[in-house]
This record gives structure tokens, sequence and C-alpha cells, in this order.
């Protein structure tokens, strides 16, 4: 945008820009100067307080636009799933990231666009999941939630096993509530913090869910390390104080 002082500049809060993505920039620079662009953490969700979650039921796989094959094939699904199994006071929630009304599959290497099953029904139809039927009812598969609903089952959350590549929006989301996650490398939204947890496969990252689970101390040390970086650099306190701290720099109060 051009502003009342004649000073062109672009903020950008999108995710790929924000990783200085190539093509991105480029596009932008046929906009304006490569000096003249700015980039700007996108802000997260809502600022929380840390509070220890430790205690908690619930563990939470959430993503953006899952295909259901990507979940037959996920080891951090079938590691939550036996959690389950071995504790019958946990539960799991399943963010899919779907519209209910646009969910497609990957079959033998086709699009289905014509599931008739409650996605629920469907995840336990699959072969694989069979062996974890006496825990169905304390799995939920849910579609897109609204931003109330997502909020309120991070709140519940103990852990969240996506493991995590790109940016990492639920990653985010969930280290804003004090929820610990693994991610798949040191790149992303949280690579700086202290603390930060990554591995070089899924199966390493289920060792590291393990001692989350039982080691308290590793725990907080964890959740409070993601808390606080989200909230220093993704809160939107923190966009404002970033935005403010740029319009000064150019003389714009």
């Amino acid at each position: 945008t051009i502003n009342r002082y004649q000073n062109p500049f672009i903020f950008s809060v999108g995710f790929p820009i924000l990783h200085r993505n190539p093509s991105a920039m480029s596009h932008l620079e046929n906009f304006v100067s490569k000096e003249d662009i700015i980039l700007l953490p996108v802000p997260g969700i809502p600022e929380q307080r840390y509070r220890d979650c430790f205690y908690n039921k619930k563990i939470v796989w959430a993503g953006r636009i899952i295909f259901m094959q990507t979940l037959c094939e996920t080891a951090a699904i079938h590691w939550s799933l036996r959690q389950l199994q071995n504790d019958s006071t946990l539960n799991l929630s399943i963010l899919l990231g779907w519209n209910k009304n646009e969910v497609i599959d990957i079959v033998n290497g086709e699009v289905d666009r014509d599931i008739k099953l409650d996605i629920n029904d469907y995840f336990w139809n699959k072969p694989i999941f069979l062996p974890y039927l006496n825990i169905r009812d304390r799995v939920k598969l849910e579609y897109s939630l609204f931003w109330e609903q997502m909020l309120d089952i991070y709140s519940q959350a103990k852990i969240s096993t996506l493991y995590g590549k790109g940016f990492g929006g639920p990653p985010l989301e969930a280290a804003m509530y004090g929820v610990p996650f693994v991610a798949s490398a040191k790149t992303g939204a949280l690579a700086d913090c202290d603390n930060y947890l990554f591995a070089d496969s899924e199966e390493e990252a289920c060792k590291i869910f393990d001692k989350l689970m039982s080691d308290h101390s590793f725990y907080n040390q964890t959740a409070c390390a993601y808390n606080k970086y989200a909230i220093d650099n993704y809160s939107f306190s923190a966009f404002n104080r970033n935005l403010n701290s740029i319009l000064k720099q150019r003389g714009i109060s």
C-alpha cells in the first residue's frame, strides 16, 4: 500500500512470505523494492498465560486439510490410540481441518468424493484401526471447527501429537496453550524457541511423546518455553508491538 506520507511498504502476514518464499518475494518485488517489503509475524491465537497442563486427559492430533490415508499411515496416530488403550482416563481429538461438505480421501491413488458415512464411522471402518475399536467411544474426529470450539479443545489438551512440518499453524496454536508437540525438523514458527523438540522420524518423535507423558519436569520445561515464545512472538500484542515499532521507525505515529 502507499500511505499518506508517500512511503511505499507492504505488511505481509502470510506464512509463505514470512518464510521468505522465493517465488512470493520475487512477486512482491515486481511492485515495490525489496527494502520496502516488511515481513511481520502473523498473530497466533489469543494470548494464554501458562498453566500446567500435565494432568489434562486429552491428546490432540490437529492438521490442515488431512486425508484419511495420511491418518492410516501416521505413527503418531497409532501411538495416540495405544495411549488410550493403556489408560482408560485419556481421550483423543483428531482435528482434520476439512469442511464437512468437502471431505475427500485418497484410495488407491484415486480421489473419492462420495463419502456417505459419518467421518467417525469412516475412520473406524478402516481395517488398520480395527485393533483399537475398544476405545472408539473416547476418540472423536472433527471437521473444521468454530474458533471457540477449537480453543476449548486446546484448553483441555495435555499433548499435541501432530508430527509438525512447515510453518506450523496447529503447533503454534498448541504452544499458545502450553501444550507440547514434537516437530519434524528445527524449522517453523517456533524453531528458535528454547527447549524446542524435534525428531528425524515419527518413531523417534513417539519416544519423546513417551517422555512428555511421564516426566512432569521435562513436560513443564518444554511447555513453559513454548508458551512464552508464542506469546512473545505470535500473540496479538506482539503483532501490535512490532507494527508500532516499524511505524515509529518510518516516522509514522
